[in-house]
C-alpha cells in the first residue's frame, strides 16, 4: 500500500511540475509581449517591479526554474497595467489609459 501511495504522489508531483512549467511558459510569453507594447525594456520593467533585468529575462524565457511568485505576478500586472488574469489566462489586456 505504501508503494502505491508513493507512486501516486510521484505522479501527482510530476503532473504538477508539468502544469507549473506550462504556466511559466505562458506567463513568460505574455510578460515578454506586453512590455514591448508599452515601450518598456527588460531593465525598465525590472526597476518597476524591484527585481533584476536577469530575473525578467528568466521569467520571459519560461523554461524550468522560471516560476513566478504571486507577489511578482501582481507586481508585473500592476506595472504593465493589465489584470493578473491577462498574464495567466486568455483574458484580454486593457489598453493603457
Amino acid at each position: 500500500m505504501r508503494t502505491r501511495c508513493a507512486t501516486l504522489t510521484l505522479r501527482t508531483r510530476t503532473e504538477y511540475g508539468r502544469i507549473v512549467t506550462m504556466m511559466g511558459a505562458r506567463i513568460g510569453q505574455r510578460v515578454a509581449r506586453l512590455p514591448r507594447g508599452h515601450g518598456l525594456t527588460q531593465a525598465a520593467l525590472a526597476r518597476m517591479v524591484r527585481t533584476t533585468r536577469e530575473n525578467i529575462a528568466r521569467i520571459e524565457g519560461g523554461g524550468p526554474g522560471s516560476g513566478v511568485s504571486v507577489d511578482m505576478l501582481v507586481a508585473l500586472a500592476v506595472a504593465l497595467e493589465v489584470p493578473v488574469g491577462a498574464l495567466i489566462d486568455e483574458v484580454p489586456a486593457r489598453s493603457p489609459r
